[in-house]
């Protein structure tokens, strides 16, 4: 998607993630990641943007507050303070580790160096 313009890749009669609410978004590499609230033990999609094309989803039972992306791996956070990593490739989850900071550990941003 260029600068200034609009484009509909997703159409239908439901909303883009059903009856969740969307938290964060996040492009890369012509694919749209999605995050929001979890239902039925999916918190957010995954988007083929030049397909126009759901190509995976997040299987997890925490509502994905952020995401961010790097090379080879998807970080996607909670506002409890847990940080899930998944293959870009798979989009298979990896790793889940909590941050904590005196039993109260707030995420408010999330960003992954390229290397």
């Amino acid at each position: 998607m260029g600068k200034y313009t609009s484009s509909t890749f997703y159409s239908g009669t439901r909303r883009l993630l059903g009856k969740q609410v969307i938290y964060s978004l996040h492009i890369h590499d012509g694919i749209l990641y999605a995050g929001g609230s979890s239902v039925d033990a999916s918190a957010g999609k995954i988007f083929s943007l030049p397909h126009k094309a759901v190509v995976g989803s997040f299987t997890t039972g925490l509502d994905i507050q952020r995401i961010t992306i790097n090379n080879d791996l998807i970080f996607t956070a909670s506002k409890c303070g847990t940080i899930e990593v998944w293959l870009k490739e798979r989009f298979a989850r990896i790793a889940s580790f909590r941050m904590v900071n005196g039993g109260h550990a707030k995420i408010t941003s999330l960003a992954a160096d390229m290397d």
